[in-house]
């Protein structure tokens, strides 16, 4: 084993020790423990059916998502309600785990759009933002939500990893996806209009040196445990599939998006 295959495998020992622990600590909280008890006894939506994850590289561009048949459901991710198809293809889930959310680099009123373009729409979020007081009004107007775990804070998988765990915590055997062209952060980093299919993250243009060390850091995390990912789940029999024009992502069988054609 070569030394940076050594880094590679203390780094994911490491990791996986902090989330066990935090794992550990959650499993104590009673309140967060009640929330995902009652989640789990909701009906499952995903027996006879598939889902396509919709995220938001600038291949989607190239795509069109109208001509999806019906028996697939959609999950669109943070500002994938700006996409102009998106109150019309009605998706089933909106998911947002980023902590911007918290800070306020992403307005909550996003939520309120969301539903307003798509009335019975759930909203998937980590379940620790549920005792959160800025989320108290969605839960007085009984806003559909979905709350999910979000203990593996060494997990680094992004928004499609929360998006791939939860639909199969839904019992979806099948799982499709589009728009991970996984280079976002390269293209930032060049400062390039491009990096999404609505263009670029405007809060990032301020980033430092130092918090790209960071985030490319994570970013060599992500591959890696996108490729643990990918074998966990073929063990489990589910199925996901990439259906992205291009991209970078080697560890998942890929389809063209014309498999989903209505028909």
């Amino acid at each position: 084993m070569g030394f940076w295959e050594y880094m590679i495998k203390k780094d994911a020992q490491i990791c996986s020790g902090i989330d066990w622990a935090l794992g550990v600590k959650a499993s104590l909280n009673p309140k967060v423990q009640h929330v995902l008890k009652r989640m789990d006894k909701l009906p499952k939506a995903g027996p006879g059916r598939e889902a396509l994850v919709i995220l938001n590289g600038p291949s989607l561009k190239e795509q069109d998502i109208t001509q999806i048949h019906e028996n697939v459901d959609l999950v669109f991710v943070n500002r994938g309600f700006m996409h102009q198809d998106f109150a019309r293809v009605k998706p089933r889930y909106h998911v947002f785990v980023d902590p911007k959310m918290l800070t306020g680099e992403w307005s909550l009123t996003w939520i309120d759009d969301i539903v307003a373009m798509v009335p019975d729409i759930t909203i998937v979020l980590p379940v620790t933002w549920a005792f959160r007081p800025e989320f108290k009004r969605f839960i007085d107007n009984n806003t559909k939500i979905h709350w999910i775990p979000d203990f593996k804070k060494c997990y680094c998988v992004g928004v499609s990893g929360n998006c791939f765990d939860f639909l199969a915590s839904q019992d979806y055997k099948t799982i499709y996806f589009t728009g991970f062209d996984a280079n976002g952060l390269p293209l930032e980093m060049l400062n390039v209009s491009n990096s999404h299919f609505y263009g670029k993250n405007e809060e990032n243009l301020t980033k430092t040196s130092k918090e790209y060390v960071r985030d490319l850091y994570m970013f060599s995390r992500h591959f890696a445990d996108l490729n643990k990912m990918s074998n966990l789940y073929k063990k489990r029999n589910i199925r996901l599939v990439n259906l992205t024009q291009g991209g970078l992502l080697d560890m998942f069988e890929r389809e063209h998006i014309r498999i989903l054609d209505k028909r």
